[in-house]
């Protein structure tokens, strides 16, 4: 569902709970999902976020900026998996950080960290580096907010930069 705010905001948000079996014990499967569109800026995305037994097993996120008349657009995308992730996940303040670090690159240059405020997760994309995830002309967001329960996605961009 899309739901119209002001004209430039659109959000809608997905809430699904499982259970899968494994050796008898039954782990409870969340995932979290928004779609989104800031008219004004021509930029869409969306972001879904796994949780089992309250812990985050995967990250997906795809943001895309609209190009000039006739031109092609541009895209951002991060899709990670705990289980089949080369990055490394880590917990800091109780909060998931995940490093893209190449090998000799400083960890904390490149880095998402998914923080949970009540019934909230805001993934702040500051310390993201857009190279390797984004195509020229594209940014990551500075963060989004998902909302477990108001069913919303808000998201900061970078303001434009003028000449």
């Amino acid at each position: 569902m899309l739901i119209r705010t002001g004209g430039h905001l659109l959000a809608s948000i997905a809430i699904a709970t499982g259970t899968i079996g494994c050796s008898g014990v039954i782990p409870v499967v969340t995932t979290y999902s928004c779609d989104y569109e800031i008219a004004r800026r021509g930029t869409s995305g969306q972001l879904s976020l796994t949780l089992r037994e309250d812990m985050i097993q995967s990250v997906s996120f795809a943001n895309f900026y609209q190009g000039l008349p006739g031109k092609p657009g541009f895209s951002c995308n991060i899709d990670l998996s705990r289980s089949k992730s080369r990055n490394q996940w880590s917990y800091h303040n109780e909060n998931t950080v995940i490093s893209f670090a190449e090998k000799g690159q400083d960890a904390a240059d490149d880095v998402l960290e998914i923080i949970r405020v009540r019934q909230q997760f805001l993934l702040d994309m500051s310390n993201t580096r857009s190279a390797h995830k984004c195509a020229s002309g594209a940014q990551l967001p500075k963060y989004i907010a998902l909302s477990t329960t108001a069913q919303k996605c808000v998201v900061k961009l970078d303001e434009p930069r003028g000449p």
